[in-house]
C-alpha cells in the first residue's frame, strides 16, 4: 500500500473537457497518482488508444529487427551454467529443422501412416452415403417382397397392412398370416424375385421319335474261350504263362530313415 504525502487539487483540460481533480503525492521521486475520480468526470476514447497503428508496428519492427528476422536466433557473448543433480549426464539434443509445434505435422507428410489415412477415407465415404442415401417407405396397400427366413424361397410376396413404426411394418402373406419386418427387409414388387432355376436334364431336349435299338452283345457263356498266349512244349501241349506287368518308375525316391542327431554339450 502506498501512502501519499498529500494531496493538491488541480486544473484539467483535454478535449474541449475541464475539471478540477485531485491528485496524489506520493514521497520521493515517484510520479503522483492520479484518482478514480479522474476516469469519472474525464471521458476518454479507449477504442482509439488501444488502436494498434501500421507506423507503429513499423517503427518497432525497423528498432528490434535482430529480434524479429526470419531465422535461427542465437546469443553470443553470454556464458550460461548450468547446475545438474549429482549422477545426472547431460543430453544435448541435435538443432530442429522444424519448430517443434510443426514436426508432427511434418512428419505425417513425409511418412505417413497408411491406416490412419485408410479410415479417415472409409469415415468420410460412410458419410457421403449417409448423406445420399434414400430411405425405403412404403404405404399401406403396397405389394411388397418381404425377407422369409424359412426354409423356402429367400423372398415372398404380401401385402402391406399397417405401418407399426417410422421403419416397421406389418405384411399380410396370405393364409391368414401376418409378418413384422423392417423397411430394409422388404423391397418392392417390381424388384426381381430371385428363384433358383430347376436343374436341366438331358432327356428333356432328347427327341422322342429317335428309333430304338436292341442290345445283342452275346452273353457270357456263349463267348469262345480267349486264346492263351503260350509256349510249345516238347509233347505239343501249349503251356500258359503269365506274364508280369511292366514296372514303371517311382513317383517319389525312397526315403532312408535315420536316428535323430541330439546335441550334447
Amino acid at each position: 500500500m502506498i501512502a501519499p504525502e498529500g494531496v493538491v487539487t488541480v486544473s484539467v483540460k483535454m478535449n474541449k473537457q475541464r475539471a478540477k481533480l485531485p491528485l496524489y503525492v506520493i514521497k520521493g521521486s515517484s510520479p503522483p497518482l492520479f484518482g478514480r475520480e479522474w476516469l469519472r468526470e474525464i471521458q476518454i476514447d479507449w477504442r482509439e488508444i488501444k488502436t494498434v497503428r501500421v507506423e507503429t508496428i513499423e517503427r518497432v519492427l525497423q528498432r528490434h529487427n535482430e529480434v524479429f528476422k526470419k531465422e535461427l536466433g542465437t546469443l553470443k557473448g553470454i556464458v550460461a551454467a548450468i547446475a545438474l543433480k549429482p549422477h545426472h549426464q547431460p543430453w544435448f539434443c541435435q538443432a530442429r529443422n522444424v519448430p517443434y509445434a510443426l514436426r508432427p505435422k511434418v512428419e505425417d507428410l513425409l511418412k505417413p501412416n497408411v491406416a490412419s489415412i485408410v479410415e479417415k477415407a472409409q469415415k468420410a465415404q460412410c458419410a457421403r452415403q449417409r448423406m445420399h442415401a434414400k430411405a425405403r417407405t412404403f404405404q399401406v396397400g403396397n405389394k411388397v417382397l418381404l425377407r422369409d427366413y424359412g426354409r423356402g424361397e429367400k423372398w415372398s410376396s404380401g401385402v402391406v397392412s399397417a405401418e407399426t413404426g417410422p421403419v416397421l411394418y406389418t405384411v399380410d402373406v396370405g393364409s391368414s398370416m401376418h409378418w413384422r419386418r423392417h423397411a430394409d427387409q422388404m423391397l418392392t414388387r417390381d424388384a426381381e424375385l430371385e428363384v433358383p432355376r430347376e436343374r436341366e436334364t438331358v432327356s428333356s431336349h432328347v427327341p422322342k421319335d429317335l428309333p430304338v435299338f436292341e442290345n445283342t452283345v452275346p452273353e457270357p457263356s456263349n463267348l469262345p474261350p480267349p486264346d492263351p498266349v503260350g509256349v510249345q512244349s516238347s509233347h505239343g501241349t501249349p503251356e500258359v504263362t503269365n506274364t508280369p506287368p511292366p514296372e514303371t518308375g517311382k513317383r517319389y525316391p525312397s526315403r532312408v530313415g535315420k536316428e535323430p542327431f541330439s546335441f550334447c554339450p
